[in-house]
């Protein structure tokens, strides 16, 4: 079984298309019967008319479209600048269910993959700004504070360590003034 379908003389594959083509060939062999293609205002405004609404997109629709705007630019009543472009709409060919379903759920898993990362990665970054903050303010707590547990601690061993010296040298005068007094 051929799988093509003939409108106006282009043959179709997919029947969508198909029918398409057919409605616009339908269109165009109503339009032909019912307006005067001889007339020039007529097919102006016939074309722009078509364009503005946009509703031909098959081959079968444009040629009826190059076969207007190639008339009137023949009439040299208008000239080819200063008639709309045909513009040339191509519809993306539908994929299958089942790729369109793997589709969408790898990019579910990925998106999902994608928002676990950006929240380890903001947490990681908060964990980091957090320890630089502890680091910053133990820095600062010894440089501008003296009165940490240690520096008390320190500050006690050396006033320790100086009454000691001092009764040394208290003890060390008595001696010396003792031995003075022995030997007078």
């Amino acid at each position: 079984m051929d799988n093509r379908y003939e409108v106006d003389g282009f043959l179709f594959e997919i029947p969508t298309e198909y029918e398409k083509a057919k409605k616009e060939y339908e269109a165009i062999r109503y339009i032909k019967t019912k307006t005067d293609l001889d007339n020039t205002a007529n097919v102006a405004k016939l074309y722009n008319k078509l364009l503005e609404k946009q509703n031909f997109i098959t081959p079968v629709g444009l040629s009826f479209l190059k076969e207007l705007r190639t008339k009137l630019i023949q009439s040299q009543i208008i000239t080819e600048n200063d008639l709309q472009k045909i513009a040339v709409k191509r519809e993306r060919p539908k994929q299958s269910k089942s790729l369109e379903a793997f589709q969408q759920a790898e990019d579910k898993k990925y998106q999902s993959q994608v928002f676990l990362l950006n929240a380890k990665l903001r947490n990681t970054k908060l964990v980091c700004g957090f320890l630089i903050a502890i680091v910053i303010v133990l820095f600062g707590l010894t440089i501008y504070f003296r009165s940490s547990p240690t520096y008390d601690q320190e500050m006690q061993i050396q006033n320790k360590y100086a009454a000691w010296e001092q009764e040394l040298t208290q003890r060390e005068e008595a001696l010396r003034q003792r031995e003075e007094a022995l030997k007078n």
